[in-house]
């Protein structure tokens, strides 16, 4: 009986190993922890809408104008997605806590790529979005390029998110489905 029971989880453990394994073999291909985000705002219309579904891919060291990376601050709780309007090369200035600046490293080694985004939706840049005393995106802080979207299909994550007696419904549903089958 209680074999039975079990066995008849195989269907659905099997499926679920699958999307998991296909999940782990996109993420190293596209070489980042987070390949697919869904959109939440309406920041970067007319290019993503709400509810798009975002594929990112992390195989590029430098990013150009008019790429549109996914920016993730450190204690940030969402990343930013928006187009990369001004890049440039130079050095980090670290910013003491009186407001002054004060150059990181010398030399040519520690040249670096930073990034200024902004929204297409936005008549300003984000820089009053960024860490304080930052003025540019610093590119360890990308997790990745926008390469692929898909209209539409994010949308019942947004309301799962949004909608917390949507999810206690639906754990419902699947536990009484469960138990009759």
């Amino acid at each position: 009986m209680l074999r039975l029971f079990l066995l008849s989880f195989h269907p659905l453990t099997h499926t679920l190993s699958f999307l998991y394994i296909a999940f782990v073999i996109l993420r190293l291909a596209v070489s980042t922890q987070y390949p697919i985000h869904v959109v939440i705002s309406a920041s970067m219309a007319p290019a993503f809408f709400r509810g798009d579904i975002l594929i990112i891919s992390n195989n590029t060291d430098r990013i150009k104008v008019g790429d549109i990376p996914v920016v993730w601050f450190e204690d940030a709780t969402l990343p930013m997605v928006h187009r990369a309007v001004k890049v440039v090369w130079g050095q980090r200035k670290d910013v003491n806590g009186d407001g002054s600046e004060e150059m990181k490293g010398s030399g040519e080694a520690n040249v670096e790529q930073f990034v200024l985004t902004k929204g297409d939706n936005s008549p300003i840049d984000d820089v009053a979005l960024y860490p304080w005393g930052q003025k540019f995106v610093y590119r360890e802080q990308i997790i990745g390029v926008v390469k692929w979207y898909v209209p539409w299909l994010g949308w019942p994550a947004i309301w799962l998110q949004e909608t917390p007696y949507l999810k206690i419904g639906l754990l419902g549903i699947l536990i009484g489905v469960g138990l009759l089958f």
